[in-house]
């Protein structure tokens, strides 16, 4: 009789379309509120296979299948946010509850039935929500933010036109500096409720950071106090590099729980981190530029070996990565020990071996599971990387011993070709970064990876540099008031930007990669600035002297300091003389270059 009686219904007409109660319905809710989705099965189904809710386009929301409810199979966004009523199940009621209701779970949830003959299905759509508390106090810091961006930010750049100094002027100076980063900093943090962890880590962390380059570049940096003066000129760079840097490290790390064989390698990558940001920060409070610039490098390298840690095992990567650091290894020692003529002391060699020892680790961790060839190449290549290190040492050792026979157009020749293939160095050491970023990043998105690439590989550069002397007045406020107002009125802007946008649609728009960019551009604005002092600089020196008639030349001093020595043989030719004024004028840096 049973039999009989699901026949019938089964060939009944329109049984398919009532096998699930209910029309389409429109809903509404705020953020943090519980929801509750209708769906409810046919009472005389009897042979019920699964039920799914899904949100569109495609994502499992919860599943019950042979009397069970899989938690599990919900995707992360839902995980432990939705439930079954489970006195409800016997009686066909699968609706379904939707705990903190966020702003992207706007739109049209399905829930389908499967029987063993038919599937049907019903839909709610969550039509409206409305911000919560938290998330109108997030504009209106956004709003304070941008207004005292606009106001502070004009009003300061008037009177820094005007050369004006004063206690006022510093107060205003503090409050444009300091307020729209930590209203933003607050902002991102409080943003972090909805669980968007890339965003707020990074983005908060750059908010904050950024105020230590705002501060260096300040165009009253000199009426600090002089301790203040020469730790911001020194330890800035560094310091928001290893910053920025520490944020994404800490993204990574977290994604990943346990005490796995994988997260132990993670951990010693993080303590290498840490130990690179240290000997980074060390040199250049002691004026080490090229020491700390190269140690910034190798914490690059392992900041990308952790982006690229869960995919296979490519020895090509490390053999190309540590090739090129290894080259750019040897050129700033030649460019500082030869060119330079700074003294090569049994401190210079320790740590010209950390940086060697670096390079042939990260060969040497990757032979593991490789074929014979992969083996003996990268073995290979760390021979030779010991080899070519003893070899520059005893070079340079040879002509520190022979350092008077060294004429200045030698020197200024070399200098330049240093200069030239450390630029080309740089260049390719950031490309090849993107380009196995792009190609083996493809399990997740990689665009987070390729802009903090790229900001990072610009900031190590600028480490450089010292502090220019005289700038330009009128293009140093202006790059000044774009990074405390400007790029403060661009976070503003984007953060309420993707609060409106997701509210409106429902999804979640990346528009915080739009702030990796405009990072960018105030970093190279900064060291196209130390570029045109040091051309400016060193022009204005040619031209002094050919109309004196003298020739700049060089001599060595008994601590390995450089002194100008003044010729005023009127034999020697003008060109001689422009050759080694060169020579002496490319003592700038070796960034002149390599942006």
């Amino acid at each position: 009789m049973e039999v009989v009686l699901i026949l019938v219904l089964l060939l009944a007409p329109g049984f398919k379309e009532h096998l699930v109660e209910g029309d389409v319905h429109m809903v509404s809710s705020s953020v943090g509120e519980n929801l509750i989705l209708n769906c409810s099965i046919n009472s005389t189904v009897l042979q019920l296979e699964e039920v799914t809710w899904r949100k569109l386009p495609d994502t499992m929301v919860l599943l019950f299948q042979e009397n069970q409810t899989f938690s599990e199979s919900s995707h992360e966004t839902y995980r432990d946010r939705v439930e079954f009523f489970s006195s409800e199940i016997p009686r066909g009621n699968f609706s379904l509850k939707l705990k903190d209701v966020r702003l992207k779970d706007k739109g049209e949830f399905i829930c389908e039935v499967h029987t063993d003959e038919f599937t049907a299905q019903t839909s709610v759509i969550i039509q409206r929500i409305g911000f919560s508390s938290l998330q109108k106090f997030i504009l209106v810091l956004c709003f304070f933010s941008l207004a005292l961006a606009l106001g502070l930010g004009f009003t300061l750049f008037i009177i820094l036109q005007k050369k004006e100094i004063s206690r006022r002027v510093m107060i205003m100076h503090i409050i444009l500096t300091c307020c729209p980063s930590i209203c933003m900093f607050i902002s991102f943090i409080l943003r972090s409720k909805e669980g968007f962890l890339n965003e707020v880590v990074i983005c908060s962390t750059l908010s904050l950071a950024r105020c230590l380059m705002l501060m260096r570049t300040a165009p009253h940096l000199n009426t600090l106090p002089e301790w203040l003066q020469k730790a911001l000129k020194t330890m800035s760079v560094p310091l928001y590099f290893s910053i920025v840097g520490m944020a994404a490290f800490s993204v990574e790390f977290v994604r990943y729980k346990g005490l796995s064989s994988r997260q132990f390698e993670r951990a010693m990558m993080f303590v290498g981190v840490m130990i690179y940001c240290v000997c980074s920060v060390l040199s250049a409070k002691f004026t080490l530029r090229e020491i700390s610039f190269l140690f910034l490098e190798l914490y690059n390298g392992n900041l990308f070996s952790i982006f690229l840690h869960d995919q296979p095992r490519t020895p090509g990567i490390t053999n190309v990565i540590s090739g090129v650091f290894m080259t750019l290894c040897l050129f700033v020692s030649l460019q500082i020990h030869c060119f330079q003529n700074k003294p090569f002391k049994c401190l210079h060699i320790f740590v010209s071996a950390i940086f060697v020892a670096s390079a042939c680790v990260a060969n040497i961790s990757t032979l593991v599971g490789l074929d014979i060839a992969e083996v003996w190449c990268l073995l290979f290549t760390t021979v030779l990387y010991i080899v070519v290190w003893l070899a520059l040492i005893f070079v340079l050792r040879y002509l520190q011993e022979k350092k008077n026979h060294r004429c200045c157009k030698w020197r200024g020749v070399g200098y330049l070709c240093c200069a030239g293939f450390i630029s080309v160095m740089v260049v390719v050491n950031a490309s090849c970064y993107l380009y196995f970023i792009r190609t083996y990043i493809i399990y997740k998105d990689s665009s987070i990876y390729l802009v903090m690439m790229i900001l990072l590989n610009i900031v190590a550069p600028a480490a450089l540099f010292d502090h220019p002397t005289h700038p330009p007045r009128l293009p140093h406020v202006i790059l000044h008031v774009f990074g405390a107002s400007g790029l403060s009125i661009v976070y503003s802007i984007i953060l309420a930007s993707e609060l409106l946008v997701e509210a409106e649609t429902g999804t979640l728009p990346e528009f915080y990669l739009i702030i990796f960019p405009f990072e960018s551009l105030f970093i190279s604005a900064w060291i196209c600035l130390h570029i045109y002092c040091s051309w400016m600089k060193m022009r204005d020196r040619i031209k002094n002297n050919f109309e004196d008639g003298r020739e700049a030349g060089f001599q060595v001093d008994g601590d390995g300091g450089e002194m100008e020595v003044l010729s005023t043989d009127s034999r020697q030719s003008p060109e001689k003389g422009l050759l080694i004024i060169v020579g002496q004028d490319l003592q700038l840096d070796i960034s002149l270059v390599s942006v």
